[in-house]
């Protein structure tokens, strides 16, 4: 798998299950699997989202604090920040959105929109549990950005954890 095969990442989709479906005492093989492809580089972890999840001292965070992540994603590279800055411009002309209610959730350190830009310039699948809002329109304008709307006029690829984990051939049992 090369890079731009790669998964990145959403912190959603590493603190749910976390929380309520796979905790660490319970579920040691899906946090082994993970490891192993996150240190395999098959799945991409970008800084903003390290940081969210490492600023909470629970099990996660020092889960994540012990990998060697491969495939670490810095949000501040200039073909990213370049590509943010034309995620932002969509946002502001596309009019699905009461703009300043939608992009307040997206300042610093919001990762959505720098996850999108990464997997925009890398080729990476978005990871995450957000769903698409399917009746957004200038008609229907939204307070809150999904992921998958933003990923798609862009042409990138997301899914849900399972999708990512039936890809990889992570298994429970």
């Amino acid at each position: 798998m090369s890079m731009t095969d790669a998964y990145l990442i959403d912190s959603n989709a590493l603190i749910a299950p976390y929380r309520n479906y796979y905790p660490f005492d319970l579920v040691p093989t899906f946090w082994e699997q993970m490891k192993y492809h996150v240190e395999a580089g098959n799945i991409a972890i970008l800084d903003l989202v390290k940081a969210e999840i490492e600023k909470n001292d629970d099990d996660l965070g020092k889960w994540l604090k012990e990998i060697n992540i491969k495939n670490l994603v810095q949000y501040k590279n200039q073909d990213i920040v370049n590509s943010y800055a034309e995620i932002i411009k969509y946002i502001e002309e596309c009019g699905c959105y009461e703009i300043n209610k939608a992009l307040d959730q997206w300042n610093l350190p919001a990762a959505d929109p720098w996850l999108i830009a990464a997997a925009c310039v890398y080729g990476y699948t978005v990871v995450t549990f957000e769903l698409p809002n399917n009746n957004l329109s200038p008609a229907n304008q939204s307070r809150k950005i999904k992921i998958p709307d933003v990923c798609r006029p862009f042409g990138i690829q997301y899914c849900n954890l399972y999708e990512m984990m039936r890809e990889l051939s992570i298994k429970l049992g």
